[in-house]
């Protein structure tokens, strides 16, 4: 299991460092979907 969160921290780290300003969460825009435009 720890392998697989290591593995996961390695994935972020790498999407951040190639599309920082880019990554929309997920979890974030069914927040705040009711109104807003965000793309998904």
């Amino acid at each position: 299991m720890k392998e697989n969160v290591t593995s996961r921290e390695n994935m972020k780290d790498k999407l951040r460092q190639y599309f920082d300003g880019k990554i929309v969460r997920k979890d974030l825009t069914k927040k705040i979907k009711e109104g807003a435009n965000v793309p998904v």
